[in-house]
């Protein structure tokens, strides 16, 4: 049977056309929402656990440790990851430490979870695929103490400082219990990680946290693991405290975990760096009921200080018992106070403004919010493996995961620019301002 010419030409310019529609289609229905990487969740539609401190200390451990070693093959790409294996929307179990998104979805290509509200950030790449896994619990090697299952790679920065690690775990329960008149009676896994994400931390539900432990000149959050600790501690006795998770998270919950600390990413004195947002930091103040309506979207550094200075003068004014009373029921203090929020803010704003400061103080807490905002934005557009939080908890993870989180980016700009904050963080804490602002506008030169 022959075919009519007409019709061939007419069959080839069809296929032509519809061809690369259908290629063009399935590629609109592969980037959407889900179909790429797993969310992480919203705290305030998360009661199970909310978000709290960061991450890991490098003052404390020997800046002489080796490299992370490689356990398991690290894919670094979504094209390396299955095309179909892509997490499915998030469970109410994820939630990150210390901040997640505001409620409603957040967006796949420029997460607003701890993102200052004016800071300016380029969509990063799309993300990497987050499989699901069969869990593969033999990768990790593991050390019990009297309160924390503690869970590490091999090979890794935790396993050489694993002995520390449980030390100064057991050391913050005592601290926590002790300075919130509360029994220690509660368990906590962490699972330990070689690169950092996010802002070094997630919480999963039954006190399951994920941390990061980087290698020194790669742990560029600048928190202490003390801090870290004793926060997520705390966090852990007011779910016991109060029988319920309902409070732990936050401007109460957190404020009382920045105050058991005594600080946020460092120790610090609250009250007199909170002083400087009703000062010459006045732009940045953030009014205690936008707060309480919506802790987490705010901008995360002084949301945090502003919760542990509030909880700081509550306790130190009216003592703890008033304060967990209030804890319990944060809506409404009038009964234990005499005062509803507005009328507590006033006379918190009062004594702040009673509290002396330095302009070295206020450039300080200006320069943390400048840091930690530079550091999201070097993640999301030079590090979007950094951006990743898995909706299984670390105890499922599979070796695809588990390779994921096991090494930082290699890249030479990566480890240069990790590098520079490491230093700027150093500079920051220890109030070297002027070094810390050379290393940022350094930093900030070469990101998008």
């Amino acid at each position: 049977m022959r075919t009519n010419p007409v019709t061939s030409r007419l069959l080839i310019i069809a296929a032509a056309i519809i061809l690369p529609l259908l290629l063009l289609g399935l590629l609109v229905l592969f980037l959407q929402p889900s179909n790429r990487a797993g969310y992480p969740i919203a705290d305030g539609g998360t009661p199970a656990l909310p978000p709290s401190a960061t991450l890991t200390p490098r003052a404390m451990t020997a800046t002489t440790r080796p490299l992370p070693s490689a356990t398991l093959p690290v894919p670094s790409l979504a094209t390396s990851l299955p095309a179909t294996a892509t997490s499915p929307p998030p469970p109410a179990s994820a939630t990150l430490i210390p901040t997640a998104p505001p409620a409603g979805p957040p967006s796949p290509t420029a997460p607003v979870t701890d993102q200052a509200p004016t800071a300016a950030v380029s969509s990063p790449a799309a993300p990497t695929a987050l499989p699901i896994e069969t869990p593969q619990p033999a990768a990790w090697q593991h050390r019990s103490t009297a309160h924390y299952d503690l869970y590490y790679l091999p090979s890794s920065p935790a396993a050489h400082d694993i002995d520390l690690l449980a030390t100064t775990a057991e050391g913050a329960m005592t601290w926590a219990a002790a300075h919130l008149l509360a029994s220690p009676n509660t368990r906590i896994r962490i699972y330990f990680v070689n690169r950092i994400f996010w802002q070094g931390g997630a919480s999963y539900s039954h006190n399951e946290l994920l941390l990061s432990y980087a290698a020194p000149d790669r742990e560029y959050t600048a928190t202490s693991l003390v801090l870290v600790l004793r926060h997520e501690t705390t966090h852990a006795l007011v779910e016991q405290m109060l029988g319920s998770d309902v409070h732990k998270g936050g401007l109460l919950g957190e404020g009382v975990a920045v105050w058991d600390a005594g600080g946020h990413y460092q120790v610090e004195d609250l009250p007199v760096l909170a002083s400087t947002l009703i000062a010459d930091n006045a732009p940045l103040y953030l009014p205690l009921a936008d707060l309480q309506r919506d802790f987490y979207g705010a901008q995360h550094e002084i949301a945090y200080l502003e919760g542990g200075a509030y909880v700081t003068f509550l306790i130190d004014r009216w003592g703890l018992p008033k304060f967990k009373r209030y804890l319990d029921q944060p809506d409404n203090p009038q009964p234990i106070y005499g005062l509803a929020l507005p009328g507590l803010e006033q006379a918190w704003r009062a004594g702040l403004a009673a509290t002396p400061h330095t302009a070295a103080d206020s450039e300080a807490v200006r320069l943390r919010v400048r840091y930690y905002d530079l550091m999201r934005r070097y993640e999301t557009t030079r590090d979007p493996d950094a951006r990743l939080l898995p909706n299984q908890p670390p105890s499922q993870w599979g070796p695809i995961l588990i390779g994921l989180f096991s090494h930082p980016a290699p890249a030479p700009a990566n480890v240069a620019l990790e590098h520079d904050f490491v230093r700027a963080g150093a500079a920051l804490w220890s109030r070297d301002l002027a070094t810390c602002t050379q290393l940022l506008d350094s930093i900030a030169a070469r990101l998008p």
